[in-house]
C-alpha cells in the first residue's frame, strides 16, 4: 500500500448534525404547532433512502444553489406524509439556517486524536465530502480545519460522490496518482464502492455496515482505530527497501518487531562472532545503538570504534537512549530515536519518523538540549541535528 495522501469524507465521519438530523425534523414540525409527528428515530430512517432518493431525481450538490436544492429534495421524501406544502416549506428553512450555525455539529468520537496521529505519519490530508459552505464553517469552528491541506467540497468544486469524476478531480489537483489515495468514509454507496471503482484504497468507518464491502477493504468502528492499521501498512512496505541500519531499526520500532539481522555481523575482524557479539544477538528485544555492550571483551578495533561513537553500558549517549521519553514531549519519544554521538560527543544526531516531527522537533530544540546536558556528562552536548528516517 504505497500512500501519500489521506482523503475523509465530512458527514457522518468527521462531523454530524447536532441534534440528529431526525431531531431537526421534529423541532421543525413542534415549531409550527404540529403534533403526532413520527419519532426522531423514524427521520433517521428514513435519511439515507431519501438521499439515494434525491440522486435518483438528478439532484446533486454541486453548487450553492444546486446543494439548497439537494436538501430540499431529499427534506421531501423524510417529510412525506408529515406536513402539507407550506410547513413542509417552513421547516426546509428551519434545517437549512440551523446547519448553518457550526454550534448544530459536532465531532464524530476519536477524530480530533485520529487526525493528530495521521499528522505525524507525514501524510497528505484532504477533505473530499458532498456539502456546501456550512460544511467547511464547520469544520473550521471546530478547530479541525488546520489538520487538512486543501478540501473538495463538492459546491465548490462541481463534483459530487458517488461520481468517480470527485475522486479524479482530486488527484488531478493535488497531482498524485490514484493507487496513491486512502480514501475514508461512513457510507458504502459515496464512498467505499466508488473509491474502489476509481482505484484507489478505501477504508469504511461505521458502527452500522450495511452491506458488504469490496474485498480487502477494512472495516472499523471509530476514526481512531484507523491510524496504526495505516502505519502498519506503511511501515511495512518500507522494510523491502535498502535503507541504512539505524532507519531500518526505525521502522522496526514503529512496526514494534525487532530487526533481527542486525545482530549476524562479524565483531572480531576474523570472521568470527566475539562472546560480546553472540550475547547481542540472544538479545533480540534491542538494537545495536542500544545495547549495553562489554566494552572490554570486544575486540580491540571494535572497542575503539563503539567509545568513539559513545555506545556502550553507561556511555551518555545509552543514557540518553534510556531518558529519550522524558527528554522530548511523550507523543514524540516512539517517532524519534537518538542515533549517534559525534564529534567527541558534541553533536547528537536523532532520527525522526518524517519533515513533521523533524520540524516540531528542530522548534524545540533548545529546551531538548537543556534536558540533555542536565544528564551526567551531557554538558559535552552543543549540537543537535535532526534527520529523518527515509
Amino acid at each position: 500500500m504505497h500512500i501519500t495522501t489521506l482523503s475523509f469524507d465530512l458527514t457522518g465521519t468527521l462531523l454530524r448534525p447536532f441534534p440528529s438530523l431526525g431531531d431537526l425534523c421534529v423541532e421543525a414540525l413542534k415549531a409550527q404547532k404540529l403534533t403526532g409527528m413520527p419519532a426522531a428515530k423514524n427521520f433517521n430512517l428514513r435519511a439515507g433512502e431519501a438521499r439515494r432518493i434525491a440522486k435518483a431525481n438528478g439532484h446533486s450538490p454541486t453548487s450553492e444553489t444546486r446543494s439548497r436544492q439537494y436538501w430540499r429534495a431529499m427534506l421531501w421524501e423524510i417529510f412525506a406524509g408529515c406536513c402539507n406544502a407550506k410547513q413542509f416549506e417552513n421547516a426546509v428553512e428551519f434545517i437549512y439556517k440551523k446547519l448553518s450555525d457550526p454550534a448544530h455539529w459536532e465531532i464524530m468520537p476519536g477524530v480530533p486524536a485520529a487526525l493528530s496521529a495521521f499528522k505525524f505519519l507525514g501524510l497528505k490530508m484532504v477533505v473530499l465530502s458532498n456539502g456546501d459552505a456550512r460544511w467547511k464553517k464547520a469544520l473550521a469552528d471546530k478547530k479541525l480545519a488546520s489538520f487538512f491541506d486543501e478540501m473538495f467540497i463538492s459546491a465548490e468544486t462541481g463534483f459530487a460522490k458517488p461520481d468517480t469524476e470527485a475522486f479524479d478531480n482530486l488527484c488531478r489537483k493535488t497531482g498524485i496518482e490514484r493507487g496513491e489515495l486512502l480514501h475514508i468514509g461512513d457510507t458504502l454507496a459515496e464512498d467505499i464502492v466508488p473509491a474502489i471503482n476509481f482505484g484507489a484504497n478505501a477504508i469504511w468507518v461505521t458502527r452500522r455496515p450495511d452491506g458488504l464491502p469490496p474485498p480487502d477493504v477494512k472495516i472499523f468502528d471509530t476514526l481512531d482505530q484507523v491510524p496504526q492499521y495505516v502505519r502498519e501498512k506503511i511501515t511495512g512496505d518500507y522494510t523491502r527497501k535498502n535503507f541504512t541500519r539505524s532507519a531500518r531499526n526505525m521502522l522496526a520500532d514503529l512496526r514494534g518487531v525487532p530487526d533481527e539481522t542486525e545482530y549476524k555481523r562479524d565483531f572480531d575482524g576474523l570472521g568470527n562472532k566475539s562472546a560480546t557479539a553472540k550475547k547481542i544477538g540472544a538479545r533480540s528485544g534491542e538494537r545495536l545503538d542500544r545495547a549495553e555492550l562489554d566494552v572490554p571483551a570486544a575486540a580491540p578495533l571494535f572497542s575503539k570504534a563503539l567509545i568513539s561513537r559513545g555506545i556502550y553500558a553507561g556511555s551518555l549517549q545509552s543514557r540518553i537512549s534510556r531518558e529519550w521519553h522524558t527528554i522530548v514531549p511523550a507523543r514524540f519519544a516512539d517517532r524519534s530515536r537518538p542515533i549517534a554521538l559525534e564529534r567527541n560527543m558534541s553533536t547528537l544526531t536523532v532520527c525522526c519518523e518524517n519533515a513533521t516531527i523533524r520540524s516540531e522537533l528542530e522548534f524545540q530544540k533548545k529546551t531538548i538540549l537543556g534536558k540533555i546536558r542536565t544528564l551526567s556528562g551531557g554538558e559535552r552536548v552543543k549540537k543537535i541535528v535532526f534527520t529523518i528516517s527515509a
